[in-house]
């Protein structure tokens, strides 16, 4: 029997990831969130509330930077979640993390997360009581460290988190359950591809 509990987001699992900018004066500024969604192959697209110091910066500079939140930072991450930078003008000084300008948009790198995109702003529109912010991905900057021996991204290298809408609590990602459109094959009528992969 199902509960109806009426319209809620509960889209699952919802990775946290950061979104990084500049301010006026170029301070950094980070912002924690887990309701980015992506479409096509080089867009990103989310919604913020206009009294986010993250909207002012994104409409001041036209560009930002998303990086996915890792387990070995979770304390920066929830704490980037907590504080505005509209009132802690040192937020992201207190977390004591490392930043490097983007060669390609006007937003910071930050350069202690494996996995960061540099997005140029398509469009700022207003929605309701929220600004939906679209952004195209101009290129992907990965650590060494998070690529396998064919040269390929190791998603469990990237120790990466999400967000459990239903408890507010996180949850690092689990194991490896097997390759992508093998366990339905039998239902296709396709030969399974049981291709192991190299670590």
């Amino acid at each position: 029997m199902f509960r109806s509990i009426g319209p809620r987001p509960f889209k699952f699992p919802t990775p946290v990831v950061l979104v990084a900018t500049y301010d006026e004066n170029r301070r950094v500024d980070v912002m924690n969130m887990s309701w980015e969604g992506s479409f096509g192959l080089n867009t990103v697209s989310f919604n913020l509330n206009p009294v986010r110091k993250t909207l002012r910066n994104i409409q001041f500079t036209r560009a930002f930077t998303l990086c996915i939140a890792d387990v070995p930072h979770i304390k920066e991450v929830d704490y980037f979640g907590m504080v505005s930078g509209n009132s802690t003008g040192d937020k992201f000084e207190r977390a004591n993390l490392r930043a490097e300008h983007s060669a390609r948009v006007n937003a910071p790198i930050l350069v202690d997360f494996p996995l960061s995109l540099e997005c140029s702003v398509v469009t700022i529109e207003h929605e309701g009581n929220l600004v939906h912010i679209v952004g195209r991905i101009l290129n992907t900057l990965a650590d060494e460290r998070i690529f396998d021996r064919n040269g390929n991204i190791d998603v469990s290298k990237i120790q990466g988190f999400y967000y459990d809408v239903f408890h507010d609590d996180y949850y690092s990602f689990g194991e490896r359950l097997g390759s992508a459109w093998s366990f339905g094959a039998e239902l296709a009528g396709r030969k399974p591809s049981n291709q192991e992969r190299e670590e």
